[in-house]
């Protein structure tokens, strides 16, 4: 807590080096809530990172933000009831560290309004439904490419199994054939075998 002490007189007040911290603050809090609007209203909240990170950047800052300005009106409320004991601080400072204090609440909760608006919550809710309605979609049409390619491969491979059972019955057809065409010409040698031994033998006389 020494970083937020700074000696004014003989008396402690840690709210002018406060305030600068708090001013810092808002200023970059603007600058990321500009940022913040631009990709709420352009992006999509449920798929860009850099909403996301701005998104957890802001809800940071405004968290910080509320702590400082707790302890600024903790530092107000102690000049309030020991007026003796900070006669440096007269009625006109209080009443302006007041006003600094009451605006830079109406800034920190305006945004906070702003980050967790309905109409903020509708859209990152839209957002994120046309993110899983688009899965969805590319889900499916997978799953349909797949049981194409399935029935593809199913037919491709019955195809090949039909191409080779032709195959094997014509290779069976040749090798019958061929073994008919063996005892074919068996048949004919032994025939004409037959035709030349009855030519060559005189026929048999009866006496």
């Amino acid at each position: 807590m020494e970083d937020y002490r700074r000696m004014d007189g003989a008396t402690m007040d840690p709210f002018p080096l406060v305030k600068e911290k708090v001013q810092t603050a808002v200023r970059q809090l603007e600058a990321d809530m500009t940022t913040w609007r631009e990709q709420l209203k352009r992006t999509n909240t449920y798929t860009n990172q850099g909403f996301q990170r701005v998104n957890r950047s802001v809800r940071s800052q405004l968290k910080k933000l509320n702590s400082h300005i707790k302890a600024l009106s903790t530092t107000i409320t102690a000049v309030e009831s020991q007026r003796s004991r900070f006669p440096n601080i007269d009625d006109a400072e209080l009443d302006n560290r007041k006003d600094f204090v009451a605006q830079t609440r109406a800034v920190v909760d305006g945004y906070h309004k702003l980050i967790t608006d309905p109409a903020t919550k509708a859209k990152k809710a839209e957002d994120k439904r046309k993110v899983e309605d688009m899965r969805s979609t590319d889900v499916q049409e997978s799953d349909f490419h797949t049981l194409g390619n399935d029935r593809f491969e199913t037919q491709q491979q019955e195809q090949e199994d039909f191409e080779t059972k032709q195959d094997e019955v014509l290779d069976d057809m040749t090798t019958v054939l061929g073994r008919l065409g063996v005892a074919a010409e068996a048949i004919d040698m032994e025939l004409a075998e037959h035709k030349e031994y009855k030519i060559s033998t005189p026929p048999l006389h009866n006496h």
